[in-house]
């Protein structure tokens, strides 16, 4: 069984936009929660000077043998520009992938995760 579930939230005053996309699917061998979330906040850059910077990327992965799960985690965070009418707009955007298993199993990570597939 295999459920998705999108939601779209926008605030005009604070000039932010969330994107979220949860799955959950289950299976005979595990069960898989996975969440994408895309955050942007725009901001009117005033500033002559653009700053280039690289994104900070974070990711743990944990396993724990007594629960039989693991755990994985991605995470971006940085900030773009564009250009908006006469406006130079700088963006901040935090995007994160979350996936959780839980092996209902005795063998535990097989070769290939259902993720991936």
């Amino acid at each position: 069984m295999k459920t998705i579930q999108f939601k779209r939230l926008i605030n005009q005053n604070k000039r932010t936009k969330l994107l979220s996309v949860t799955q959950c699917k289950e299976d005979a061998s595990c069960i898989t929660r996975m969440r994408k979330n895309f955050f942007y906040n725009v901001v009117i850059h005033d500033d002559t000077k653009l700053h280039a910077s690289k994104p900070q990327i974070y990711i743990k992965k944990t396993y724990d043998t007594k629960t039989r799960s693991e755990t994985f985690s991605f995470r971006v965070k940085g900030f773009f520009y564009m250009k908006h009418k006469r406006y130079v707009l700088r963006v901040h955007f935090r995007h994160f992938l979350n996936i959780h298993i839980q092996w209902k199993t005795k063998i535990f990570s097989p070769s290939k995760s259902e993720i991936l597939t």
